[in-house]
């Protein structure tokens, strides 16, 4: 596990290596999905009464202080609440992925998106459910919106990753990440 690991990042940090020696700055967009209720793994901290609360729809992962900007972040709020997702920041999860390279290097922004499963699939046997299509084109037309909005940084590269561990992450992300990246970037890192 830790070799596939290290080569991901080790792919991840070239790919940046590439886009801000072509371009000197960067957008990262990290995707993952989370469960409906808290997993075993996910430490609820001093208050176990977390383990039951409802969990946003969308989460949007930052890291204000170096790499999300407020309107990276702002946009995205706005396009998925916009669609009447639920969406809340850094909750359940936080941060963002960065190659630890690029760590507090301004050139390189960073933003994740964490999706609850709940909206497309059926957690206990993972079946796609009737939200599954609507959930991938509200994905899809909300990245596409805020690389609308990138424009005005003087963003010229993009990075799409398709982060999770999970096979449902991986092919729940494929189709749109595919279309952008190649769309955008002419890279294919999954």
């Amino acid at each position: 596990m830790l070799d596939l690991y290290d080569r991901h990042h080790a792919d991840l940090t070239a790919a940046v290596d590439c886009i801000i020696r072509r371009s000197g700055r960067g957008l990262l967009i990290d995707c993952h999905s989370f469960a409906s209720r808290q997993l075993v793994y996910e430490n609820p901290g001093e208050n176990p009464d977390l383990r039951e609360r409802e969990r946003p729809d969308i989460c949007i992962g930052t890291d204000p202080a170096w790499h999300t900007p407020a309107w990276l972040q702002d946009s995205l709020v706005k396009s998925f609440s916009g669609r009447r997702y639920t969406v809340v920041l850094n909750d359940p999860f936080s941060g963002t992925l960065v190659p630890m390279k690029y760590y507090q290097d301004g050139r390189l922004l960073s933003v994740m998106i964490e999706v609850n499963r709940k909206l497309y699939m059926d957690e206990e046997t993972g079946e796609k459910t009737a939200g599954f299509e609507t959930v991938r084109r509200d994905i899809t037309d909300a990245i596409s919106e805020l690389l609308d909005v990138s424009e005005g940084d003087e963003l010229e590269t993009r990075l799409i990753v398709c982060g999770g561990v999970d096979f449902n992450d991986y092919v729940f992300f494929k189709s749109q990440m595919d279309r952008l990246i190649t769309y955008y970037e002419n890279i294919k890192l999954i």
